[in-house]
This record gives structure tokens, C-alpha cells and sequence, in this order.
């Protein structure tokens, strides 16, 4: 792990006296709101019911964002095939969507969100108001992200096996409709945007 630079009001915790098992249970249980990506320890912040951003986020099934007011952003996918970034609306559609990691010979790239995006996510949760609610686009992501779980739940996930199959299908079903955050909503706008008038060819992720 490399040190943090000096900043103001910056603790770099693990490079402290402080550190230890006892306190990464404290500071998690006791933070304002936790930001992470799908490792183990997100499931701590999940246990201690915290509020939570989920960022380079790869799989639109599993850990997504579970509270109502909880944010996530997936990494930016690129299609070698179709020569172009898709948008987080595609990933649904497509048969890799219940995955989550990919061998570098496959079809598609992981791009890791850029400082930007997380600086923008931040500052979109800490300034919502108490009547926030989500916007349009956020709806119909979750919408499509529901309807693409149900059509999967259809599909044969361990044929043979019936017991490993009702496990996968229990694991799927338990976190589809118990889970109700959302994929941040300048997010899902500026990818949008990129989506719809970026050149095909480009893999750029500036605006």
C-alpha cells in the first residue's frame, strides 16, 4: 500500500499507530458513509448497515448498492467487438452481465472510474436534499435491471445439478428484489451522453 501525500484533514490510517483489527471494525461501524468496491470488506459495511458508495463496480447482479440512498458506479466496459464503450443500459442485455471477471483474451475492457466521476458521486450524495428521491434514469435502470434478473432466473444456471442450481437461483432471487439503491444519476447522464454522441471508434473517456 502506498502512503497518501500530506493533505489537510486526511487521516492515512493504515500508516498509523492506530491501526489495527479492533479499529477497522470500529471506523467502518462508526463512519459517516462508506466508500468501496465489491471486496470482503464491503460485507462489513453491509452488516453494520452504513450508508454506502459502491464504486468500479462489475457486475450488475450482485452487491448492488442495497439501501434506497446508497450509490454505486460500474467501470466503464469496452467492447473490442463493437469498437466503442457500451452504456451501463447494455450491460443488462448481454450474456456476460452476471459475471464478473473476464480473462483478458475475451471481448470486453474494465476501465476503472476516473478521479472525476468519484470526486462528482461524492459530492452528489453529501448534497442531496431530505426529499431526495431518485431521478428518472436511475428508475429505469433498476426497472431494466429487475426485468434482465427475471429473465436469467428462467435460464438453466447448473444444469444437472439440481441442487447447485437452486442455490444459484436462491443466491440471484435473494438480492434482486430486496436491494433498491441505484447507479449514480450525473452518472448515468454523462454516460448517456457519452453513449449517444461519442464517434464509434474512440476509447476515450473524456466528456
Amino acid at each position: 500500500m502506498t502512503r497518501l501525500p500530506q493533505m489537510e484533514r486526511v487521516i492515512d490510517y493504515p500508516f498509523t499507530a492506530a491501526k489495527s483489527a479492533m479499529m477497522d471494525l470500529y471506523l467502518i461501524k462508526e463512519c459517516r458513509f462508506y466508500i468501496g468496491m465489491l471486496s470482503g470488506i464491503l460485507d462489513l459495511a453491509m452488516l453494520f448497515q452504513r450508508p454506502m458508495l459502491v464504486v468500479n463496480m462489475c457486475s450488475w447482479l450482485l452487491a448492488f448498492p442495497p439501501k434506497q440512498s446508497d450509490l454505486g458506479l460500474f467501470k466503464h466496459v469496452y467492447s473490442k467487438k463493437l469498437k466503442r464503450f457500451l452504456s451501463p443500459f447494455e450491460w443488462p442485455q448481454l450474456a456476460w452481465g452476471g459475471h464478473s471477471s473476464f480473462s483478458p483474451e475475451e471481448e470486453y475492457e474494465f476501465h476503472e472510474n476516473t478521479p472525476e466521476e468519484l470526486r462528482a458521486v461524492v459530492a452528489e450524495y453529501l448534497d442531496r436534499p431530505e426529499n431526495w428521491k431518485h431521478s428518472p434514469l436511475q428508475k429505469e435502470f433498476n426497472a431494466l435491471r429487475i426485468n434482465g434478473a427475471r429473465e436469467l432466473l428462467c435460464s438453466e444456471f447448473n444444469p444437472g445439478d439440481n441442487f447447485a442450481d437452486m442455490l444459484a437461483r436462491y443466491r440471484l432471487a435473494s438480492r434482486l428484489e430486496s436491494v433498491q439503491g441505484a447507479l449514480g444519476a450525473g452518472f448515468l447522464e454523462r454516460t448517456q451522453e457519452r453513449h449517444m454522441n461519442a464517434p464509434t471508434q474512440t476509447r476515450s473517456l473524456a466528456n
